[in-house]
């Protein structure tokens, strides 16, 4: 996993190198890009999109919370196991929707 900082640096190079190709890709005349393809260019609008989605990663990065690690509880091995009331609670039911009578059976 990358950390925030990578992902911002990612985010930045591909916005970097997305402006310098749209930059080489300049209307020759009014119908024609400079590399011969007709207006709009594809890799022109490649690269708008592509700078797009770049902008909104960047923007989501730069509103994530600072720390990049979550608290987990802590389980010790002395802590009692489950009681006999939870024990009941988590026990599977004998008949539930799929399983006894209404299967698929009809009577």
């Amino acid at each position: 996993m990358s950390t925030l900082q990578e992902r911002e640096a990612a985010a930045r190079r591909r916005i970097s190198e997305a402006t310098g190709l749209e930059n080489e890709h300049h209307p020759a005349s009014s119908d024609w890009c400079s590399c011969g393809r007709r207006e709009p260019c594809p890799v022109v609008l490649g690269c708008r999109q592509t700078r797009d989605e770049q902008s909104r990663e960047l923007a989501q990065l730069r509103h994530l919370p600072h720390a990049e690690t979550v608290v987990l509880p802590v389980i010790r091995a002395e802590d009692p196991p489950l009681g006999p009331a939870r024990a009941e609670a988590v026990r599977p039911r004998r008949f539930g929707p799929l399983r006894g009578r209404g299967r698929g059976r009809r009577r």
